[in-house]
């Protein structure tokens, strides 16, 4: 059972931090509008744990073995989401982060200082999914390996994605070729593995004979 990142919530769920910065908001000498961006990011994020909260106790009274919190885009937000969790139980938390090649993430920090806190908050896992493809993530694996004693989770893309006209992705990586890719990420510390967008059952196939 997953839980996705910021990236995945609905903009009608945050509507009201959006719109209604409220006392985030300021004039500036000129008269023009200012916000304060730390204000919001700090409403953002205590929106995103009363989200996670939500929804954790709903799968968790639905009868859920694991909490998967995944495609996380910056530090703060996963912060939010495993303290949200850990208020409501000790349920199995893996929290994988959607991250650039260099283990930076999209919002804030890197998937490094995560790991760091996140593993002090009691998860069980930690890792990287979606963004970039196998090919790319062979240092932040072997990095977050060497950094933590937790299992090393990655579920990358198949490749980078070819955006069409029609605003389609399209992802040319072949399951061959990305389960070489997934076998060096296993040489380099990876534990838990799968595939995130453009990976179909053949992926996930090619990928039984690297790691039970």
């Amino acid at each position: 059972i997953k839980l996705n990142g910021a990236a995945a919530v609905s903009p009608s769920a945050l509507k009201g931090e959006i719109f209604d910065v409220g006392s985030a908001e300021t004039r500036s000498a000129s008269g023009r509008r200012v916000v304060d961006r730390v204000a919001v990011k700090r409403r953002l994020t205590l929106r995103w744990a009363m989200l996670s909260a939500e929804q954790a106790q709903a799968l968790i009274d639905g009868g859920a073995d694991l909490l998967g919190v995944e495609t996380m885009m910056g530090v703060n937000e996963c912060i939010a989401a495993i303290e949200a969790i850990r208020s409501l139980s000790d349920i199995a938390v893996l929290c994988t982060l959607s991250v650039q090649s260099d283990g930076k993430c999209y919002f804030d920090g890197t998937v490094f200082e995560a790991a760091e806190v996140l593993q002090a908050l009691g998860v069980d896992a930690i890792g990287v999914n979606c963004s970039t493809g196998p090919d790319q993530l062979e240092s932040v694996v072997r990095a977050l390996h060497e950094m933590t004693d937790l299992p090393i989770v990655a579920k990358p893309n198949a490749g980078m994605p070819k955006i069409l006209e029609t605003g389609e992705a399209v992802y040319s990586m072949q399951a061959d070729t990305f389960a070489a890719h997934m076998g060096q990420l296993v040489e380099a510390g990876a534990s838990l593995i799968g595939g995130c967008c453009g990976t179909t059952p053949e992926y996930i196939g090619a990928l039984r004979g690297l790691k039970r």
